[in-house]
């Protein structure tokens, strides 16, 4: 098995590990998958294995475009926020813990948000919870 690794060292160094990874900005996965695409062109890639949440979406991109089995892209970016997982789940009827998101624009908002974490962790475990409700 032959592996072709992709990473965001700097694209300036010229192959510096002997590795002949393809160097990719992971900040924007459309743009690092299209250049995974255009390198592979010739290839035949079997699968993509990715380590890390930046480096999953770009993968997600590739895998699509390379007709690979992998998670959708949408998938992928769901599960980088709690909330917008949640999200998911709670819309695709799944059973899951009460949520909300609060923002706090203010210091006193942060403190007032500190107690509501403490009293809701306090309240869980006065009641045998073995899990707090707050998470975000």
């Amino acid at each position: 098995m032959e592996l072709l690794y992709v990473t965001d060292r700097c694209h300036q160094l010229d192959d510096p590990w002997g590795d002949r990874a393809i160097a990719v900005h992971f900040e924007n996965p459309e743009a690092a998958a299209y250049e995974v695409m255009d390198r592979v062109r010739d290839q035949n890639v079997d699968g993509i294995l990715a380590l890390g949440d930046r480096p999953a979406a770009a993968a997600a991109f590739a895998a699509r475009g390379l007709g690979i089995a992998y998670n959708h892209p949408a998938a992928v970016e769901a599960c980088r926020s709690k909330l917008r997982m949640r999200e998911v789940f709670r819309d695709a009827g799944l059973p899951g813990p009460w949520f909300r998101k609060i923002c706090f624009a203010s210091d006193a908002g942060a403190r007032a948000s500190r107690n509501l974490l403490s009293m809701c962790a306090e309240t869980a475990f006065a009641f045998g919870e073995p899990r707090s409700c707050a998470r975000e």
